[in-house]
């Protein structure tokens, strides 16, 4: 773990964000009521100002926010609440690095009146582009048996950045203590610590699904069953199917503050500490967690009347656990050692390391060996470079690059270095992998295509209708966020409809290039439209319209009728007064005529696009 040597925003609480490259963190001032802007590597600060003056306004409380960086410039989706109106507001702001102005983009009213004020709790993350923001009511305990049994309600809200859509759904909270919710694996999830054992209440969240039914496990603890104490402060985020936990304990005897950081896998139902403890004064508050794409996460808290960062890496976290995968050392032995143990596993290598260390390289033409052959003395030369030494020195004795000695070739050629030419071919493999980005949504662990599965259950559970400038992208995009490998899609889709995932990427490419083949046509029979229309309106209505015009003007300017040239002034006047009218008039009737043909071309369009839901399951 890494504390910032930045400052942060006091009092900023969970209104705290960071963009995807993790190059600026934006927070909430409310000493000044604006959005603060900090440079993660040098620590500049900058104001940004609402071009809406209206949001300075002490009704407009801001709970939280999200940075999103689109087509070169950075969204800020925040969600506020309206004092005065007595209701959420999620506003994306949209700003650039140069003029520091946000301008509000989009606005969504977010209808909490099923929660109690006095009961209210909320949660709120970004993963993959989708904004979630979970209101709940807490379970208050008092001596009344009716408010003890009373029925307490959340809402579950889901707004997608790229298409602005949101997605709004109510319900009932299993009896008991219920907080700090998150979204994992398509379920929306409560946790109770109220028992010495933590349970987990699981519900899925789709837009079909109407049951209120809630699945309750008990959350195993940790090596020699440990858990996060009880008795603390709890914030958490969520990114990947995994729940992130950052808890602070009070040390009264030491008084110090203790953070400890921990996972919750929703599928194994487990905890898993992870090896790390921050020791704080007793007075740090107000803790907000984000996690980036990256698994990189960072943690802004309170401290003495100062906002700081602390940054850590969660995946390496993970890898330095006793159960986690171990660092390795870059050595010949070693790595071929792992290579035989299993050939076939890629996560044999350490993603981490270099995938060309000074191992593979051939000390003669200084490239990865490409058909390595051993020398007497232990060391390897490409056969290329062989054959080159050999016919340089026209000699069947050759010296070796590295340590000078000498090797007879033999009549029927070196022998090749099986264990080396191995050891290349699966760390460019790995390598390959990782360029790919193919991971299971569930374990994270990089795999090939023909290793992985697509759930096209879940993938085409909820209606939703493909963003225009995704493109055929919105099917590839989508079938990565329900991509398994074998272990995880046994484990929760063994019942689901499945596709591999060279073969819907076979499909996808045949798909897309149909696409892009029916969108030329698509652009002509348009153009032919656009033309049309032109040619139509030109000699139906500019024409005559023109021509009726100057022959008014001609009228106008009648000399013989009109001797003062004020009078024809005037009547010149009135003439283009009107005319400029008539145009405005022309140009209403044309737009409702319009707006009336789009509406009946809309319409016809629906009845001929099938949701991706009702569509056959064959992608």
């Amino acid at each position: 773990m890494e504390r910032l040597e930045i400052e942060g925003v006091f009092g900023a609480v969970n209104a705290f964000a960071v963009d995807d490259d993790g190059q600026f963190a934006y927070l909430f001032d409310p000493r000044v009521d604006a959005t603060i802007r900090i440079n993660l590597s040098t620590g500049i600060k900058d104001v940004l100002i609402w071009y809406d003056r209206s949001f300075r306004h002490r009704r407009w409380l801001c709970y939280c926010m999200f940075a999103i960086q689109k087509d070169g410039s950075t969204y800020l989706p925040t969600l506020f609440y309206n004092t005065k109106r007595k209701h959420f507001v999620l506003v994306t702001f949209v700003t650039d690095l140069n003029n520091q102005v946000l301008y509000t983009y989009t606005e969504n009213e977010i209808n909490t009146d099923c929660i109690r004020f006095d009961r209210f709790a909320y949660n709120a993350h970004i993963d993959e582009n989708i904004i979630y923001i979970i209101f709940y009511e807490r379970f208050v305990r008092n001596n009344s048996t009716d408010d003890i049994n009373a029925t307490l309600f959340y809402v579950y809200c889901n707004y997608d950045c790229e298409s602005h859509q949101m997605i709004i759904q109510k319900g009932p909270l299993p009896q008991g203590r219920w907080e700090l919710p998150f979204i994992a694996h398509q379920h929306l999830h409560f946790l109770s610590t109220e028992l010495s054992s933590s349970l987990l209440a699981s519900i899925p969240m789709h837009e079909n699904n109407e049951s209120n039914e809630w699945t309750i496990r008990v959350v195993s603890g940790d090596q020699e069953n440990k858990a996060p104490p009880r008795k603390a402060v709890w914030c958490n985020a969520w990114r990947n199917g995994m729940g992130w936990y950052v808890v602070s304990e009070k040390i009264i005897n030491e008084k110090i503050q203790k953070i400890t950081v921990w996972q919750l896998d929703v599928l194994d139902c487990l905890w898993k500490s992870l090896p790390l403890s921050i020791k704080t004064p007793l007075t740090i508050r107000n803790f907000a967690l984000r996690i980036r794409n990256d698994n990189i996460a960072l943690l802004h808290i309170d401290w003495d009347r100062e906002g700081v960062f602390y940054k850590f890496d969660l995946a390496e976290l993970m890898s330095k656990r006793p159960d986690g995968t171990a660092k390795q050392k870059r050595t010949d032995s070693e790595l071929f050692q792992k290579i035989k143990n299993n050939k076939e596993n890629v996560e044999c290598i350490p993603t981490t390391a270099s995938f060309y260390p000074n191992e593979i390289i051939c000390p003669v033409c200084l490239d990865t060996y490409q058909d390595p052959r051993s020398l007497s003395c232990g060391h390897s030369i490409c056969f290329n470079c062989v054959q080159q030494m050999r016919n340089i020195g026209q000699s069947n004795t050759i010296r070796c690059f590295a340590c000078r000695k000498s090797t007879l070739i033999p009549a029927n050629g070196l022998p090749v270095n099986f264990s080396l030419r191995d050891a290349i071919e699966t760390l460019v493999r790995a390598k390959q992998l990782k360029l790919s980005g193919l991971r299971c949504v569930r374990c994270r662990q990089l795999h090939e295509d023909k290793n992985l599965w697509i759930c096209l259950q879940c993938a085409t559970d909820e209606n939703i209708t493909p963003v225009l400038n995704d493109g055929m992208d919105y099917f590839a995009k989508r079938a990565k966020k329900f991509a398994f490998c074998a272990q995880c899609i046994l484990k929760q889709h063994s019942k689901h409809r499945l596709i591999e995932y060279y073969a819907f990427r076979s499909k996808y490419e045949i798909a897309k290039k149909t696409n892009e083949k029916v969108k030329k046509t698509v652009e002509e029979i348009t153009q032919m439209l656009s033309t049309s229309i032109a040619e139509s309106v030109e000699p139906l209505i500019i024409e005559p319209l023109q021509n009726s015009v100057l022959l008014e003007l001609i009228t106008a300017c009648d000399v013989l009728s009109r001797c003062d040239e004020d009078d024809i002034n005037h009547e010149v006047e009135a003439v283009i007064k009107a005319f400029r009218q008539r145009t405005i008039n022309i140009a209403n009737d044309l737009e409702k005529c319009i707006k009336y043909v789009k509406n009946v071309v809309l319409a016809h369009t629906r009845q001929k696009v099938t949701p991706i839901a009702e569509r056959p399951t064959e992608l």
